[in-house]
């Protein structure tokens, strides 16, 4: 395999190693106020489709909610983190995280 020899290409971002478990998930800004609060059983494909904004031109949407205001956030300039915890008990968690900071994103 070669190496990538191209001085003009700077730009880069590390792909983190999610795993595909069980977890909660939340978003937030770059100050940490919290944007978003989700589960998923399988976490790995869930970032993916949020980070990959994909759309479903049959269902005439995001397949995520967190996908479009990403985006339009992303517009701005301004930067989100992903944060995630492994747990069995994800969807009482994420009710219990949503009551608490009442994300914008959920709504």
């Amino acid at each position: 395999m070669k190496k990538l020899d191209e001085p003009e290409i700077r730009e880069s971002f590390v792909c983190p190693n999610v795993p595909e478990a069980e977890c909660i998930y939340v978003i937030t800004d770059a100050d940490g106020c919290v944007l978003y609060v989700g589960s998923s059983k399988r976490l790995r494909a869930r970032t993916a489709y949020i980070l990959g904004n994909l759309y479903d031109s049959d269902r005439g949407g995001y397949l995520d909610e967190a996908s479009e205001p990403l985006l339009a956030l992303q517009a701005k300039g301004e930067n989100a983190t992903l944060h995630y915890l492994a747990c069995s008990d994800s969807v009482e968690r994420e009710r219990a995280l949503k009551a608490k900071y009442d994300p914008p994103w959920n709504n």
